[in-house]
Order: C-alpha cells, then structure tokens, then sequence
C-alpha cells in the first residue's frame, strides 16, 4: 500500500516536528519490518479493516490525510477527509487525480517517493496560512463546488436527460 514511504517521511519530519503523530489505519500485510515503528510513540497503528464511524473518528483527529498508495483505482479515504476539511496529500495513481487540485486541496506526490510526502507535509505543518487557506478551499467546494450536494444532483439529472432522450 506504500505505508513504508510514509513511515520514512514522518520519521524525516519527526527530526523538525517532535511532537508529529501518525496513524496508519486500514487492514492488509506490511511489507517492511514494523518492529521498530509498533514501540514508537510517533506512531499508532490500526491494522484491521476500519468502520465507517471508525474512519470519521481517524480523520477527525488529524490535521493532514496522507494516502500513499503504490496504485489504487479510487479511494473514499480522501472524500471522506473533504467532509471534515481535511487536505490529502496522495500519490499521483489512480482515482486521487479527479478529486486531488494540486495545490488547492491537497497534493499529489509520485508513488514511492517518500522525500515528496514529507515536503507537502511539512508545508502544511509549517505554514499555518496555508494550511488553513487549503481548508476554506475544501470547505468552498463542499458547499458550492464540483462536490457539493446540489451539483452531484445537477450533473446526474443531466445523465438521466442524455439517458431518457436517447430512446426517443
């Protein structure tokens, strides 16, 4: 899933973040050695498959959602983080390229690049403006934007249009 790549960038931000804390959550294999990482108190791990509220409670207990998946179709993990107006930092693979405006939302890193996922990181921790500009963007386009309730309804009523005029 890539998790080593965000083990490394927070273990890098530690260095300037003492403080920084991180939960990795979700059910799967790991593929490195998470010995060291289980003793750590930067580190809290939920190795099982985590519920809807369970999600909500994760996300809502963080400043920043990072998804570095090695590949993915789709993710809700970073819609359910606009909910609560949460940036993403993901990789570029996949579904995260339709939801994820570089810059605007979140960011979008290469897969496997550890270094890339601590920048945007420590951007964000570093420059509270931004962080809180990235914010009031996610909050905007949850009201009025692409992923607001009434836009969804518009652009499905537009699919049922295209869909019922077609027979005709």
């Amino acid at each position: 899933k890539g998790i080593e790549y965000f083990v490394e960038a927070v273990q890098k931000l530690r260095g300037e973040f003492p403080a920084v804390r991180a939960i990795i959550a979700g059910s799967g294999k790991f593929y490195f050695d998470i010995s060291a990482i289980e003793k750590e108190p930067t580190f809290t791990i939920v190795n099982k498959f985590i519920q809807s509220d369970e999600l909500v409670a994760l996300i809502k207990a963080t400043k920043i959602v990072v998804c570095p998946y090695i590949d993915a179709t789709q993710s809700g993990v970073a819609m359910t983080a606009f909910v609560f107006n949460k940036p993403v930092i993901a990789t570029d693979t996949g579904g995260f390229r339709d939801v994820i405006m570089d810059g605007v939302n979140g960011y979008l890193v290469p897969v496997k690049n550890s270094g890339a996922i601590y920048e945007k990181m420590k951007m964000l921790l570093e420059d509270k403006d931004l962080l809180d500009k990235m914010t009031k963007n996610i909050e905007k386009q949850g009201k009025t934007g692409e992923f607001a309730w009434g836009t969804i309804a518009k652009n499905y009523e537009e699919v049922y249009k295209k869909a019922l005029s077609i027979g005709n």
